[in-house]
């Protein structure tokens, strides 16, 4: 008689232990990090700015910069900020608090995704996906306008993906409202691009898979559609063109984007301009770890539709791809651009990763995902404690490490790395020890999840005396005393946002810019 094989089916998990659990953890991911650092420019200098200057000011139609108006986007993520700064005061860790809220109730949204056509633990593992992938791990506490604009666009998601496979006609005219207050609410985080992602992708696959029905389901979500945007876009849309006539209008809804989108003259106004293929050589590394189970994933059939949930996934994982074709159409490309398309992208994953955790790993494929994902857990610690003890203990140093040797104390750096490479060593143990058993997708879940915390709260507090401004605020406070206009040297050629942020949020001062060398004299 052949030998009974062990039980590798995880035990049972509850949807309300799996929703607390999946809340904690939202929770913990999304705050690491957020108070070990002063704003760090580009973005988030000028995000505070704002903020600040709209609370002062109590204008909360037009954004304003530097006393100008900042029509590059709509004021959602600043009148959500005003309240935090009302609740709990002006600081740095206040001005992120938007962003840490918008990106715990995302990874809500992920749970939603996995759970719905799925496990309790598929969702919980939905959440540990997001929430350790690098891309939005290194943007989800920061003064940005992105996290609203996936926290609805994910939404938006969802609401097509119950579309695609609804329970009820109640159901379906459910998810037709959740889609259109979504997309408003995007609109109002970041503009017409928010309707491109969070409605194109799903609509084209719709449109591809199902024609004529996909029509007719698409002209019954037109009417939510049209009131939602009434609602919720235009009484601020008119407001806007009372305070800053058409141009302003024309600005910030149609100019900021078709700008962006097409190669016009303007386009290099707004920057970021980049080749067709970009997205194919930045985006793999950006969604480090999981990108690394794709072959697994087509292999195992992520796109079946013959098991319960199939086409919500089939639509989930489609939209993912087709939202970064569209956004390789547009002549003005960002990393941060893929962020809206991670929740539906962490459901796909989780589908995989719940398979595994309830059968074990079915083929040579799944064991080849599930090492190579092992590995990269190990990785993150190992060479951030090498890199971190070289710099403490190496002779000799090239000038950027030298740099940063000088503003941090060696002893730091040595701890630093001592610890990363003790977490490297503890979790090697922990995951061997489960490598054969029912629980090595949660050992690897759990340790990305730490390797995750580790990089958030260690390794930027280590970078921060290199890369923050308060010093600098600080100098010029006392070289100029007085609540006037600061004048300061800036040339037309250079991108003064953050001068102008920086200045503005830490001093409450406007900045006099002197483009030339006779309004220096």
């Amino acid at each position: 008689m052949a030998p009974a094989l062990p039980d590798v089916r995880p035990r049972a998990l509850s949807p309300s232990r799996s929703f607390a659990l999946s809340l904690a953890l939202a929770v913990v991911l999304c705050c690491a990090g957020i108070g070990s650092h002063a704003l760090w420019s580009p973005d988030e200098p000028t995000g505070a700015a704002v903020g600040r200057a709209m609370l002062e000011s109590g204008d909360l139609i037009v954004p304003r910069l530097n006393g100008a108006p900042f029509l590059e986007k709509p004021p959602l993520y600043w009148w959500t900020q005003v309240a935090v700064f009302r609740l709990l005061g002006v600081s740095d860790v206040t001005a992120r608090l938007p962003s840490v809220l918008f990106g715990v109730l995302t990874l809500l949204v992920a749970w939603t995704l996995g759970r719905l056509w799925g496990t309790a633990r598929q969702g919980l593992l939905a959440v540990c996906v997001l929430g350790t992938t690098l891309l939005f791990l290194s943007n989800v506490g920061r003064v940005i306008v992105d996290p609203p604009l996936m926290f609805f666009v994910s939404l938006a998601h969802l609401g097509f993906a119950l579309l695609a496979e609804p329970r009820s006609a109640r159901q379906a005219w459910g998810a037709r409202w959740l889609t259109a207050v979504a997309l408003a609410l995007a609109f109002l985080a970041k503009g017409v691009v928010a309707v491109g992602l969070g409605a194109g992708p799903p609509v084209l696959y719709l449109l591809s898979t199902r024609r004529a029905r996909a029509v007719r389901d698409l002209l019954l979500l037109a009417l939510p559609g049209l009131a939602a945007f009434g609602l919720l876009v235009f009484p601020w849309a008119m407001a806007l063109q009372r305070a800053g006539g058409w141009s302003a209008l024309r600005e910030c809804l149609l100019n900021n984007t078709v700008n962006r989108f097409a190669a016009t003259a303007q386009t290099c106004r707004y920057g970021h301009s980049q080749p067709l293929y970009y997205y194919l050589k930045v985006g793999p590394p950006l969604l480090l770890p999981w990108i690394l189970a794709l072959p697994a994933m087509l292999r195992a059939g992520v796109f079946r539709r013959q098991e319960p949930g199939g086409e919500a996934r089939r639509l989930l994982l489609a939209t993912a791809g087709l939202g970064v074709l569209l956004l390789s159409a547009a002549t003005s490309k960002r990393e941060i651009y893929l962020l809206p398309l991670l929740p539906a992208w962490s459901a796909a994953v989780a589908w995989w990763l719940d398979r595994i955790a309830q059968r074990g790993p079915g083929d040579a494929w799944d064991r080849r995902a599930l090492g190579a994902l092992t590995g990269f857990a190990l990785l993150p610690p190992v060479l951030v404690g090498a890199a971190a003890l070289t710099v403490a203990w190496a002779p000799r140093l090239p000038r950027s490490a030298a740099v940063l040797r000088g503003a941090v104390p060696p002893d730091r750096f040595a701890v630093c790395g001592l610890s990363a490479l003790a977490l490297a060593a503890l979790a090697a143990a922990f995951l061997t020890r489960g490598w054969r058993d029912g629980s090595r997708v949660s050992r690897l879940a759990v340790v990305l999840v730490l390797v995750s915390l580790g990089l958030e709260t260690g390794v930027m507090a280590l970078f921060d005396p290199v890369k923050r401004m308060k010093e600098t605020t600080a100098a010029i406070a006392v070289s100029f005393p007085g609540a006037g206009p600061i004048p300061a040297y800036l040339p037309p050629v250079v991108s003064n946002e953050s001068i102008y942020g920086i200045i503005q949020f830490e001093l409450g001062r406007r900045t006099l810019a002197l483009q030339t060398p006779q309004d220096l004299a």
